[in-house]
């Protein structure tokens, strides 16, 4: 019986695809628990940990500058830091307006300033049925690496007069960056009061 010899190179390439295929199968899947909300004035923090205490994900949401009466705008900054062994795999954040008269009224505009940082991932960045504004980043990478950061300019299709509920709602994976690491999943819902200046 002859063998036929393989050159070594495909030999490399058969374990590496094996191997990966070995590391996306092994892979835990976690739910973060309902993160604590720190909420200081004009920022607030939700921080989420895993089951051994430690801080995996932070959403920072700085709203200092609040309502501006001249302009009808309301400047936004959402920040998602993460502990040193994890990457952000993909995000998707949804603004939320208070619904006022007719559901089917427009509730307002929704911007995002270009991000910083090259090359920056595909956004898709819509508004849906309900007037409510979606972002998504499904995939992160390279920029998941680091702290992501994104601009938001809000601009209400009324004037607040005192203060406004804006509803957020933030959905994260993350994902060790060793073989066989834990992909985490973070989701929360919370609502900032704007007030007005």
């Amino acid at each position: 019986m002859r063998f036929r010899k393989i050159p070594i190179g495909i030999v490399i390439i058969l374990i590496a695809a094996a191997s990966i295929g070995i590391y996306e199968i092994s892979i835990s899947k976690k739910t973060l628990s309902e993160p604590r909300e720190v909420v200081e004035d004009g920022e607030k923090h939700l921080i989420f940990y895993d089951n051994s205490n430690k801080r995996i994900l932070t959403i920072s949401m700085l709203y200092h500058q609040g309502y501006n009466n001249k302009t009808g705008e309301i400047p936004l900054r959402v920040a998602a830091s993460h502990s040193e062994n994890t990457v952000i795999e993909s995000m998707d954040l949804t603004v939320k307006y208070p619904r006022r008269g007719s559901w089917i009224e427009k509730r307002g505009d929704v911007f995002l300033k270009t991000p910083d940082g090259f090359p920056f991932p595909e956004i898709h960045f819509e508004r849906t049925e309900n007037f409510n504004t979606r972002l998504e980043i499904p995939d992160m990478s390279p920029q998941g690496k680091g702290t992501v950061t994104l601009h938001f300019l809000l601009k209400p299709a009324w004037k607040i007069e005192d203060s406004a509920n804006i509803t957020v709602n933030v959905n994260t994976v993350l994902s060790e960056n060793r073989l066989f690491g834990y992909k985490y999943h973070a989701q929360k819902q919370t609502t900032l009061k704007i007030p007005s200046d």
